[in-house]
């Protein structure tokens, strides 16, 4: 942990161009990885790899960012797929692009990806982060 305060998670581009990524991290006191765009557990490999060929830790911990219907259907063989995965998040603005569905101010078309994330992660041991709230619209004076 960076001065004992907190844990340090870096997120990196998506892969491929997240296996360069790492090679800046080499050296640094970072304490995780959040790998965004997870679909499959290739998407994690690739890291894992570039963390080795770079020096990083080999056991650096990864959050794998799930933003994609192909990355909540596959989610039990994703969060399998490595020893070290310490969380999964949610992206919901990727999510619903994915989908092709507008945003609602109440998230309804996210309930049922976001109940899917919640019990494969409780049923993997690892919590679960859920989406970023944006709001797109300046609040009325």
């Amino acid at each position: 942990m960076l001065a004992g305060f907190a844990p340090v998670l870096v997120r990196i581009n998506a892969a491929p161009e997240g296996g360069l990524d790492v090679s800046a991290l080499a050296g640094l006191p970072v304490d995780g990885i959040v790998v965004p765009k997870v679909a499959v557990s290739d998407d994690l490999s690739r890291i894992r790899q570039a963390l080795r060929q770079y020096g990083s830790a080999p056991r650096l911990p990864l959050v794998p960012q799930v933003e994609s219907a192909a990355g909540v259907l596959g989610l039990e063989a994703l969060l399998q797929s490595d020893p070290h995965v310490a969380a999964v998040a949610f992206g919901r603005e990727d999510f619903a692009a994915d989908l092709g569905v507008p945003r609602s101010p109440h998230a309804a078309e996210l309930a049922v990806p976001r109940a899917r994330m919640a019990m494969c992660a409780r049923a993997a041991g690892l919590p679960a982060i859920d989406t970023v709230y944006t709001i797109s619209e300046t609040p009325k004076a």
